[in-house]
């Protein structure tokens, strides 16, 4: 207990910014976390401290982790600047992937962990004398990832990008809007956040998008928001919601992915969905407005099978209940569902029907399409 709490803390990335300031380097840059902005931000600020305008063809390295060629890393590392000092910039050596943090998929952990071993090896200082190359290195944290920069000696270059807290964040907002050259009212930076999410690298976009729309030294209020940066939103979530209807799978797939990416709520997505899905099954019985009805046009005709709909239904409602309950896939489970309504109850589309066995929501499983003679699968959802 004690040696946990004598250990010392990673510095957070506004503390580093203010050392970079000040001139004070170190050897290694290990970025860990979610805030894109403040990544970057560093990135920049170590740009202009360290490397000569004039020099950057030399002395400046931006780079994939999966366009490292482990042969000539550690060269790249060893290299003499051209000027006083040089910056290698190795980004994603960890990545988001559909179940959590995953290792870039070209290199993964062995050769994330022979990069960090290099990185150690290379920029451990000899007779006291530091390599005139700072490395950064960014990516998510992760325990697998943790462990690694534990045992190669680069756990004390760690810096925390943790995403800013609600204050910090509304201030971040207005800073960003004033060095575009304009204003947020308190009321407008409340609703971008709402309507945004809390990704810095999102809000920052959204921040662009208004400054490009409206004139110079204008004032952005509350409107403004609702109508620039909402529309973003809501015109991906109709999108999503008509290629499902439209049983567009592959498409529709895409647009939930970048749903996932802007922080778009599930219960919404779900709530768009349902009352689509509803109207479909309206139209079939004749009882849904003129409206709904010119709205849905002719996707009625590509679901022939009510019992179908009703099944896509039930799984909404599931997927509802598990993220009510704390389920930490969401997303992957309306993924799953998503994909299945491009089946169209088509043998050939779906390994796990196939295979006889099926999830909760299976089109085509026993019982229900008259499929017979196959064992149905019941996970817990």
């Amino acid at each position: 207990m004690m040696r946990d709490r004598n250990r010392k803390k990673n510095p957070a990335g506004q503390d580093v910014l203010a050392q970079i300031d000040r001139g004070e380097f170190q050897p290694v840059y290990v970025l860990l976390g979610p805030d894109s902005v403040l990544v970057d931000t560093i990135i920049a600020k170590l740009k202009e401290k360290v490397v000569n305008p004039g020099l950057e063809a030399f002395d400046l390295e931006l780079l994939a982790a999966d366009d490292l060629d482990d042969e000539d890393l550690e060269q790249r590392l060893r290299q003499l600047p051209v000027g006083a000092r040089r910056l290698v910039v190795i980004r994603d050596i960890t990545r988001p992937g559909r179940d959590g943090v995953v290792f870039d998929p070209e290199l993964r952990k062995s050769g994330v962990e022979k990069l960090c071993q290099t990185v150690a090896q290379v920029q451990k200082p000899k007779s006291g004398i530091h390599n005139p190359t700072i490395v950064v290195l960014t990516g998510l944290s992760s325990k697998p990832l943790a462990s690694l920069l534990t045992t190669t000696g680069l756990g004390r270059f760690i810096v925390e990008m943790k995403q800013p807290e609600r204050n910090d964040l509304e201030s971040l907002v207005s800073a960003w809007a004033q060095e575009r050259g304009i204003t947020l009212t308190p009321e407008a930076v409340e609703l971008l956040i709402e309507i945004s999410g809390t990704d810095t690298g999102t809000l920052r976009g959204e921040v662009e998008k208004l400054a490009t729309c409206l004139a110079p030294g204008a004032e952005a209020t509350a409107a403004d928001v609702r109508e620039l940066a909402g529309s973003s939103r809501e015109y991906a979530l109709n999108e999503y919601v008509e290629l499902v209807t439209r049983r567009d799978a592959a498409a529709a797939l895409g647009v939930l992915r970048r749903l996932e990416a802007a922080g778009e709520d599930i219960p919404r997505i779900v709530a768009w969905l349902t009352t689509a899905l509803l109207d479909l099954v309206g139209a079939k019985a004749k009882y849904v407005s003129s409206y709904a009805r010119r709205r849905i046009g002719d996707a009625v005709q590509l679901w022939p099978d009510l019992a179908e709909l009703n099944a896509i239904l039930r799984q909404l409602y599931w997927i509802q209940k598990a993220m009510l309950e704390g389920d930490l896939e969401p997303f992957a489970r309306l993924e799953l569902l998503t994909y299945c309504v491009g089946c169209g109850r088509s043998s050939g589309w779906c390994r796990l029907a196939a295979d006889g066995q099926y999830w909760r929501a299976c089109v085509r499983r026993p019982g229900r399409t008259g499929v017979a003679g196959k064992k149905v699968v019941e996970p817990d959802v």
